[in-house]
């Protein structure tokens, strides 16, 4: 096997190539993960705190969009999740990215691996192991992880059967070393904490790694509560009654461009790019919904122009708001009513 960077890329490449989010075979994932540890393993020996692993994500697999390993593996290891609201805010956000079903699994056979490992006396190793996986975090490669379990069970769209499954198989490989798992439900923090766990305690270096997770713990508190103001938003159209009231109130306030955080990265959003891109001398038809129009789909984008988000909306999408939301309130009340009785004839 060649175990230098261009030969893990194309590796990888290839089996990632046989997966997607909607295809994922057992036997192509149980390859995609044997690789990933192949390549941590290969990392943590050469002592390369990282970088070895951090070089192969960076490398492109040979597709039509050239996308690096690092953006094909964030497209399989996570997914959207469901339009969250915030009850304080009323700030709706279309979805965010969470750890997927893969993403837990992969955790699972990593712990796996480093539980059956041939060389339990090799603690250099599980040092070094620890370094790739914090390395991994902090260069930004598989870095989203569940800091609030009870709210990415309710806002994630996969199977939460299987993910607390998989999550009670995790907590339990932990039980059967008698060691306390710390922090989030991440790359980093899960397995460094095992490795951890495999160091006999008297040659451990749990005091850095356990200042680290107290941290986390402490800003994955605020996040929590920062989360118990969000909730699914229920509604399929983009215009039922709480949202029309909502751009109501919002319009005569400033609205920031709209950006998606991802562990401090920040990225625009797509629809502000697009209507920037055609803001000069556009004859496209104007979208009906103007800057609150909530779709991404590319071809919506190119057929309908649409104005900068923040814009002041006018009087007649006012209007058209309002008697939208009227028709949906009356059509609620109507749904509701009860069925009239009525009289049987005799015959």
């Amino acid at each position: 096997m060649e175990k230098t960077v261009e030969g893990f890329a194309n590796q990888l490449c290839k089996i990632i190539d046989k997966i997607t989010p909607l295809r994922q075979k057992v036997n192509d994932k149980k390859e995609l993960f044997q690789k990933i540890f192949q390549i941590f393993e290969h990392d943590a020996k050469m002592r390369s705190r990282g970088m070895f692993w951090q070089a192969v994500t960076e490398e492109k697999c040979h597709t039509e969009h050239k996308d690096t390993l690092n953006q094909k593996l964030e497209q399989i290891m996570y997914k959207q999740s469901y339009t969250i609201r915030n009850t304080v805010t009323e700030q709706i956000k279309d979805s965010v990215l969470v750890p997927s079903l893969l993403f837990l699994e992969l955790l699972l056979y990593l712990i796996e691996q480093l539980r059956d490992y041939p060389e339990q006396n090799d603690i250099d190793f599980f040092r070094n192991f620890i370094l790739v996986v914090e390395h991994s975090d902090t260069s930004g490669i598989f870095n989203i992880g569940i800091d609030y379990l009870d709210f990415f069970l309710k806002i994630t769209r996969d199977n939460t059967a299987k993910l607390r499954q998989v999550i009670q198989a995790i907590d339990s490989e932990f039980e059967k070393k008698d060691y306390k798992r710390t922090g989030n439900y991440s790359l980093a923090h899960v397995i460094r904490n095992y490795c951890n766990a495999l160091i006999p305690p008297d040659v451990r270096d749990v005091e850095a790694a356990d200042n680290d997770d107290d941290d986390d713990d402490a800003a994955a508190a605020d996040d929590d509560a920062a989360a118990d103001n969000w909730v699914v938003d229920d509604s399929t159209s983009p215009m039922t009654v709480s949202r029309t009231l909502n751009i109501l109130r919002q319009s005569s306030k400033f609205q920031p461009t709209g950006i998606y955080i991802k562990r401090g990265h920040a990225e625009s959003d797509p629809r502000d790019a697009a209507a920037a891109a055609g803001a000069a001398g556009d004859s496209r038809p104007q979208c009906r919904y103007g800057s609150e129009c909530y779709q991404k789909n590319p071809e919506h984008l190119k057929k309908f122009a649409h104005p900068p988000k923040g814009g002041a909306v006018s009087h007649n999408t006012k209007s058209r708001i309002k008697r939208r939301a009227t028709y949906l309130r009356r059509t609620k009340r109507r749904h509701r009513r009860t069925k009239r009785h009525t009289r049987c004839r005799r015959h």
